[in-house]
């Protein structure tokens, strides 16, 4: 990279920090999670800079929760196809991961000569947690080797830290608001259960739990299904382990 280019990226950086707060600002008031978590990719690009960017979920498989490009998705797939990359790092090591050229980096190498192929030729994943929770991590891509220095990585970290409240923020209120509107919908389902077997309204709910817990299903499908439907669950297991049929 040349002088003049780190000149100029360097009065990006300045630009994008000072527009920092307000793009924050925008971001805390995203409507739902899915304008939240488009809100940080745009802000990524945008403030970083770069080329794509994605968001990966805190889930058993790490998918993506969403991408500003497909190439992003390709991406992670090919580590999937692959079984190697940064998603196969252990739990808990490198919040910051840097790729400087996907062309060289010995650590995974049939993963980087593919994702190049795909025009990817650098990488940053960082972090995303609040309140010691994970909630995924960051992934950035640039079509230039070495494009993430230390003035790009301190910028994804900010907003990475700006994302993490802000994305923590829209699922905690879009679970409470599930919650409240969930909530008469299981309670006729309890009810149902009390006319049915002449069980009170806590030995209800903790057959409806029990289910839920042993099928692995929501409380709130559950309720769902156990209304629509002229039979009842079957098995039903109350918290004493006893069936119901």
């Amino acid at each position: 990279m040349t002088s003049a280019q780190r000149y100029a990226r360097g009065q990006v950086h300045h630009g994008a920090m000072l527009a920092l707060a307000d793009a924050v600002l925008e971001l805390h008031s995203a409507a739902d999670p899915a304008a939240a978590e488009t809100g940080v990719l745009d802000l990524a690009i945008r403030a970083v800079p770069c080329g794509f960017a994605g968001l990966t979920a805190a889930t058993i498989d790490g998918g993506l929760a969403a991408v500003s490009d497909p190439v992003v998705d390709e991406a992670d797939q090919l580590q999937r196809g692959c079984g190697e990359g940064p998603r196969w790092l252990p739990d808990g090591l490198d919040a910051v991961v840097c790729v400087v050229d996907t062309t060289t980096d010995a650590r995974w190498p049939q993963w980087g000569q593919q994702v190049a192929v795909l025009g990817l030729r650098s990488m940053l994943s960082v972090e995303l947690s609040a309140r010691s929770a994970g909630l995924g991590a960051l992934v950035l891509y640039s079509p230039e080797p070495g494009w993430f220095g230390t003035p790009e990585q301190e910028m994804a970290i900010a907003v990475a830290r700006h994302a993490s409240i802000a994305l923590a923020a829209r699922r905690e209120e879009s679970s409470l608001r599930h919650a409240m509107e969930s909530r008469p919908l299981v309670g006729r389902a309890q009810g149902l259960l009390m006319e049915r077997f002449g069980i009170d309204a806590d030995r209800a709910f903790a057959i409806l739990r029990r289910y839920s817990q042993d099928h692995n299903i929501k409380l709130v499908e559950v309720a769902s299904s156990l209304l629509s439907s002229t039979d009842l669950p079957s098995p039903l297991r109350d918290a004493d382990g006893r069936i119901h049929r």
